[in-house]
């Protein structure tokens, strides 16, 4: 994610091997097109995006690579709902109907693997499909608007469910612009909130996530102390913890006072009743083909 950190690595890249016929990264494509550029290595070193791709306005200079060349292709990650194709707002909204739906007594929402996977379709985008995702379409950039165009549903009673926040599903330094989908997902979760009529209590720091374990176990610790002294009704938690084996006994003693569910990173050890997770192996598989494709007598 930090630029002079993604070019020193493919510079050092190519300094071990400067036979390479091509370089697979994720978010830090456009530094490794200008890692090529500064090594004269742009368009004679093939390269491939591994995701995930969406139609986020953020990944317009991945798609404008594929259009130009200078990508050969990426992974296409989409997200079941149709028009929550933004997999951050998406992982928010999912996070919160879940917890609804356990509340609720619903149990049926629970995998039986207890993973539920927020992507379901993965396609590869090259330069002869590009031009689809670069024509500007309202509806993609308003996902959380058309998520809420769906009425409204009568609830016997509204639950109290909260959002913790973590660094580590994206492991980005804040001066980044990938920032901003802390505050994406948090309108999922709102958004979500608002169709069940349940209240959000959206618990971050101050630029969008905890920053360490350390910040981030100080909330849980002060939530289960006024949890304990009856002054926090909670009726359920989704989490992202950030140090799941060292946060372990934590999150026992929240799943033990309410509905516990993780999402980005798991916690198997915590007592959550279930995880949402992005569901990247299709996309590594993909990523795969593509490789081949990019390289059919092979390469390094």
């Amino acid at each position: 994610f930090e630029r002079t950190k993604a070019i020193a690595n493919v510079d050092d890249a190519l300094a071990k091997h400067p036979d390479a016929d091509i370089l697979v990264g994720d978010f830090a494509i456009p530094h490794i097109l200008d890692a090529l550029k500064k090594n004269d290595k742009l368009g004679k070193v093939k390269v491939i995006s591994s995701g995930p791709v969406s139609h986020h306005r953020q990944h317009k200079n991945v798609l404008e690579g594929i259009r130009d060349g200078t990508v050969h292709g990426a992974v296409m990650l989409e997200n079941r709902r149709e028009k929550q194709r933004e997999i951050f707002f998406a992982a928010g909204y999912q996070a919160i109907e879940v917890l609804h739906e356990l509340k609720m007594g619903n149990t049926g929402v629970i995998p039986k693997n207890k993973t539920i996977a927020l992507l379901n379709s993965v396609r590869p985008i090259r330069r002869d499909n590009v031009s689809e995702l670069l024509e500007p379409k309202e509806e993609l950039r308003f996902i959380e608007e058309l998520t809420r165009s769906s009425k409204q549903r009568e609830r016997p009673q509204q639950f109290n469910f909260m959002l913790v926040q973590g660094l580590s599903l994206f492991r980005a330094d804040w001066r980044t612009a990938l920032g901003q989908d802390f505050y994406s997902m948090r309108r999922g979760a709102q958004n979500a909130a608002d169709d069940s009529g349940d209240q959000l209590i959206p618990i971050s720091g101050k630029r969008g996530g905890p920053k360490t374990v350390g910040e981030q176990n100080k909330i849980l610790e002060r939530l289960i102390s006024d949890m304990d002294k009856g002054l926090q009704r909670i009726d359920g938690i989704a989490i992202n913890p950030m140090d799941p084996a060292g946060q372990q006994e934590l999150l026992q003693k929240l799943a033990r006072k309410t509905i516990l569910i993780t999402y980005g990173t798991d916690a198997p050890g915590s007592g959550r009743r279930v995880h949402i997770g992005n569901g990247h192996y299709a996309a590594g598989r993909l990523c795969g083909k593509l490789v081949k494709e990019a390289l059919p007598k092979g390469g390094k």
